[in-house]
């Protein structure tokens, strides 16, 4: 699939996750999820922080969920990882030995 499908494919979805969401403005899980709701409000995106059980962002408190499993609907849900500076790499490397291993790449 094209990467302008993927994107399609993904702003489609009827439910977005923003995993690493945070009340913190310094944070980019937080400039994410304020992107999100700000530019787009007429789409659901649940905030993912296993250390809170809300984040604020654009003046509003918002119920978060601690992980992915936890989402209502986490096969139909469209997911935005953000990770602390400089680790961004180490998740990718570490996904895809997970992904061979379990016979998926």
């Amino acid at each position: 699939m094209s990467t302008e499908a993927n994107v399609r494919n993904f702003f489609a979805s009827s439910a977005s996750a923003a995993v690493g969401a945070s009340s913190n403005p310094a944070n980019f899980g937080h400039r994410v999820y304020a992107w999100y709701l700000y530019l787009y409000h007429d789409l659901p995106v649940t905030p993912s922080n296993p250390g809170s059980a809300t984040i604020s962002a654009l003046e509003k408190d918002h119920p978060t969920v601690p992980s992915v499993a936890a989402l209502p609907n986490p096969n139909q849900t469209s997911i935005t990882v953000i990770t602390p500076g400089l680790q961004g790499w180490c998740i990718l490397v570490y996904s895809k030995r997970r992904l061979k291993a379990a016979g998926k790449l």
